[in-house]
């Protein structure tokens, strides 16, 4: 990370919250966003503080073995995957732009970290295949 980035980024780290502010295109109304944010070892991350109620009922649903559970976990996992696949794409991205190496210990946590998500994924998408076939 660029050295004046870092010290600005330094002067705000022990906050962890902002409240970002945007205007709604056509309405001009304002909205809210919570932002979640730590600066650990010269690293930024970022998060939302939004929490998306799909993932709590969508597991319930599936934990009861409601129908509606099967059908939803399918999206919750495709969701979740598709957060890996943007890591995997922002990875390189951010090394080239910010002029530094492509840590292998990243590249490894976003692979691993993929996998809980894809193998399910895999392994749910099949056996639903399996059960839709039916003998005519």
């Amino acid at each position: 990370m660029k050295p004046d980035v870092l010290n600005r980024l330094r002067r705000v780290a022990g906050r962890h919250t902002l409240t970002l502010t945007h205007y709604g295109r056509k309405t001009g109304k304002p909205h809210e966003v919570t932002i979640w944010f730590v600066l650990a070892n010269e690293k930024f991350y970022i998060n939302t503080a939004n929490v998306n109620p799909l993932w709590i009922i969508g597991g319930v649903l599936l934990i009861g073995r409601k129908a509606f559970g099967y059908v939803v976990s399918i999206g919750l996992l495709s969701q979740a995957s598709m957060l890996f696949i943007a890591l995997a794409v922002f990875l390189p991205l951010q090394s080239f732009l910010m002029g530094g190496p492509v840590r292998l210990a990243d590249a490894v946590m976003i692979l691993v970290m993929g996998s809980v998500c894809f193998v399910p994924l895999f392994l749910f998408v099949r056996k639903a295949g399996s059960r839709q076939r039916s003998p005519l």
